[in-house]
């Protein structure tokens, strides 16, 4: 049951044979055009765990997810007040001391506050003054096997809102912006913000906007950074869309600039067609030839098969100021199918799914950087559990030496066969367990690897994690074989729903890293309210005046919510 009153209340009921959950939504929390008799499209989905099972209120094709906002059931006949204009005000205090490498950046008092104003129902203004993010966790570690930089995805609140609309570009490879790129050094630190403004939503029925401008203290340490992005995106019928992007990066001295342009293709119900353009110029006196990338993308998602193939070429010289690139001067070819087959509860199966993906980089040159074939055959039982095993070929091709945990990977190119076993447990109302075994060839020489993870939920109050990734490597022209691990712990209490306290502990012992992150939370709304974190980065491998990252935040904010 749905109703749309001026409050939000969740309330749910247990029945000798159903389930039951009343929901109330406030009409200030929505947006909607002004007519006064409207149709508005709803789904609702409930997972039940112990039997893998997914319904819907509105039917929708398996191959497919609720996000599938075209498939939405439609409510007809809803008579909604005139909207209001919400205004926000989001004031915080914050008391912060650091060591280490954060004493500069940390070790500060401060306050600052968040407004946000509703110019239309569907368009929404936000400003920022001496913007802070301290509540924000420490990143997850990585362990670095191979050549290209690894990817950290963006975690602060500010930034992840409407975040989907400033996207161009192939996820963790080349994004044209990543809003990590502001107020966070390269070496992970971060930078304090002045403040800036953002204004996104749509503009009619069709037309959604995004623009932002952000100033931060420039990572040298001298002056600051002025970032501006601009973003426009059409919607068509059919899951069609185009649009542009424009972002400015002003240092100063010097500028870079991007530019991008997307567009999206639905055919039929299944298939769908995508492709984006950008380049980069920038006035720092490096010379820079092939400021491009582009690719193409298709897609075909039926109930029993899911397809997709795609190209994607980066110039060498192409230099997104606020994006992030993984590989320059190349050109990637993707393939990869799958076959959905429903097992109908046969030896207790719920599904096979044989699947294969091919991948392939080559430079500008011809010659072949990497390539990557897997075959694989995975299967689901009814009570959530799946087991999978593979196949994998990769091939590597190395112009020039580099390190893995300390050691060298010759020139040369190689090719390494592997074999991969993975599965996970039955689910469970409280205990998760699931991991992978994998034993092949590792550019010159071979390597076994060995991940498990689990969960422990010992309440609803309380929930235990825990994840372990090892690799043993062994090379020729080692006299014994070398390990690398990365082991994390994770423990949350849940003593009310606003009131939490979480911490993490991870530890890298190839590069001796042990990182901590406690934070204790009590939640009044929107995610304000009052915040004690403390964090630690200790690296072993470091010298004694920076081997250490450590500080301590207070922090009170309180979200004032006003209509009229």
């Amino acid at each position: 049951m749905l109703r749309f009153l001026t409050e939000i209340r969740i309330g749910t009921g247990i029945n000798e044979d159903n389930w039951s959950v009343e929901m109330v939504v406030p009409f200030a929390s929505l947006q909607y055009p002004k007519q006064e008799v409207q149709s508005w499209g709803f789904n609702f989905s409930r997972y039940v765990r112990n039997r893998n099972e997914n319904s819907v209120w509105a039917p929708i094709p398996r191959q497919f997810s609720i996000w599938r906002l075209g498939l939405a059931g439609i409510i007809e006949n809803i008579k909604p007040p005139p909207s209001k204009r919400n205004v926000r005000f989001n004031p915080y205090v914050i008391a912060a001391r650091g060591d280490g490498l954060d004493a500069d950046l940390v070790d500060r008092s401060d306050y600052g506050f968040d407004v946000l104003y509703s110019l239309t129902p569907t368009l929404n203004f936000t400003s920022t003054f001496n913007t802070d993010f301290a509540q924000v966790e420490s990143d997850q570690l990585q362990i670095i096997t191979g050549r290209f930089s690894l990817f950290f995805p963006e975690t602060r609140p500010f930034f992840l809102e409407n975040s989907a609309l400033f996207t161009i570009g192939v996820p963790r490879e080349t994004l044209v912006f990543h809003s990590r790129r502001i107020g966070i050094a390269r070496n992970g630190t971060r930078l304090p913000m002045d403040g800036g403004v953002k204004l996104t939503g749509h503009v009619g029925r069709q037309n959604e906007v995004g623009l932002m401008y952000l100033r931060a203290d420039s990572a040298t340490g001298e002056g600051y950074e002025d970032f501006a992005i601009a973003r426009y995106s059409r919607s068509l019928t059919n899951r069609s869309k185009f649009g542009f992007l424009a972002t400015n990066r002003d240092s100063g001295p010097h500028q870079s600039q991007s530019f991008a342009s997307d567009v999206q293709w639905g055919i039929g119900e299944y298939g769908e067609i995508r492709s984006f353009i950008a380049t980069t110029h920038s006035n720092d006196g490096v010379d820079r030839d092939d400021e491009y990338t582009y690719a193409f993308y298709g897609t075909y998602n039926s109930p029993n098969w899911q397809s997709s193939t795609s190209y994607h070429e980066v110039g060498a010289g192409f230099n997104p100021a606020m994006g992030f690139v993984q590989r320059r001067n190349s050109r990637k070819v993707h393939v990869a199918s799958q076959r959905s087959v429903p097992m109908d509860g046969k030896w207790g199966l719920r599904e096979w799914q044989p699947h294969g993906n091919y991948t392939a980089y080559w430079d500008f040159d011809g010659y072949k950087e990497s390539g990557y074939l897997h075959l694989d055959n995975h299967f689901v039982w009814q009570n959530g559990a799946n087991f999978s095993t593979a196949l994998n070929l990769a091939q590597e091709g190395v112009r020039y030496p580099f390190y893995i945990a300390g050691e060298k990977v010759l020139v040369g190119e190689y090719e390494s066969p592997e074999l991969s076993v993975s599965v996970n447990g039955p689910f469970d109302r409280r205990w998760g367990i699931g991991g992978a075994l994998n034993t092949g060839g590792f550019y010159q020489g071979d390597r076994t690897g060995l991940s498990v993870w689990s969960n422990y939920t010992f309440s609803e109050h309380l929930n235990m994690s825990f994840g372990y990734n090892f690799s043993k490597v062994d090379f020729p022209n080692l006299e014994k074989p070398f390990d690398f691990a990365l082991t994390s712990f994770g423990l949350r209490a849940a003593f009310t729903p606003r009131v939490t306290l979480s911490g993490r502990l991870q530890y890298n012992d190839a590069d001796d890293i042990l990182s901590a992150n406690i934070r204790f939370a009590w939640l009044r709304s929107a995610s304000t309210g009052f915040y004690l974190v403390y964090s630690e980065v200790d690296d072993g491998n470091s010298t004694e005046d920076v081997s250490h990252r450590r500080s301590i935040v207070l922090k009170y904010s309180h979200m004032f919510d006003m209509n009229f």
